[in-house]
């Protein structure tokens, strides 16, 4: 072979080195962008990946019971995978919170946790909008006994009577006469 044609195949052969080490590095860091923004990005259900600098609030009764980030949730309750806001609201919808307020940087989430009533009991109180009747059991766990036609619009009475309603605390006895004698009066 002579010197012009080793030239040439050195050459190419370092032309072909070169096209190898460009494309490998284009190839690897579009890879790596890939993979980075699919763990933020979206999974097969729609859902965001949540930031591990996320805030939960959690309230109880409207009392502020932890405040904690995700990263530490996920601590707390041995989670080593990325959450979505479904996985999170799926978690403390066991323990009987509900999602308040959402930005980017917090989720708040309360729940009201009733106390009992005393068993075998009527209590008068509000069903979607309206008077009901209530009776609780032998555990104090309220069951709707009747709903009236009233709405809790039409009937005068103060914030604090309303909130009672609301809370069925407003009136309670052992006899159901006696409550819908105290719905009568409401009603009129």
């Amino acid at each position: 072979m002579n010197r012009k044609n080793k030239i040439i195949v050195l050459c190419s052969s370092l032309a072909l080195i070169g096209i190898f080490a460009i494309t490998y590095n284009v190839v690897s860091n579009k890879i790596n962008n890939r993979n980075k923004s699919e763990e933020t990005a979206v999974y097969n259900n729609g859902q965001k990946a949540l930031k591990e600098s996320l805030v939960i609030a959690l309230y109880s009764n409207n009392k502020n019971e932890k405040t904690l980030t995700l990263e530490d949730f996920k601590k707390e309750y041995g989670i080593d995978k990325t959450l979505t806001e479904e996985n999170v609201k799926e978690i403390l919808g066991k323990e009987g919170y509900e999602i308040d307020k959402k930005t980017d940087e917090v989720f708040t989430f309360k729940r009201t946790v009733e106390k009992k009533k005393e068993a075998n009991k009527y209590f008068i109180g509000e069903h979607n909008g309206y008077l009901a009747i209530y009776k609780s059991d032998e555990n104090g766990k309220l069951d709707l006994i009747r709903e009236y036609e009233t709405s809790l619009d039409l009937i005068r009475l103060s914030d604090a009577e309303m909130q009672q309603l609301k809370d069925k605390t407003y009136f309670s006895s052992e006899s159901l006469e006696e409550v819908e004698e105290e719905m009568t009066e409401l009603n009129s």
